[in-house]
């Protein structure tokens, strides 16, 4: 199955084909998600969804220095209780 990005993203990841990535570390995203069932992951979870490998180079390379992390949040602001919806989109490089 493909990754959808939350739909509150579309406009920052307009382009990105996630239907042709591929999951190629579920062994690693099982250690993530394993971390967010821990009283420590509960108080800062990483909530991984994916880690994507794209073709012929894509938003990440196949030596793992480039990478695109997408996230949406929902919450309430502590100091008002203002609900609030953000949409984050992070490309990060290893050099």
């Amino acid at each position: 199955m493909a990754f959808k990005p939350p739909s509150a993203s579309a406009g920052q990841l307009a382009g990105i084909s996630f239907d042709q990535a591929v999951d190629f570390a579920p062994a690693a995203r099982a250690r993530f998600d394993a971390f967010d069932k821990t009283a420590a992951g509960k108080k800062d979870p990483s909530m991984c969804k994916a880690l994507l490998r794209f073709p012929n180079g894509g938003p990440a390379d196949d030596a793992g220095n480039l990478g695109v992390k997408a996230s949406y949040e929902e919450g309430k602001i502590e100091d008002t209780g203002k609900q609030v919806k953000l949409s984050k989109v992070t490309l990060s490089a290893k050099f």
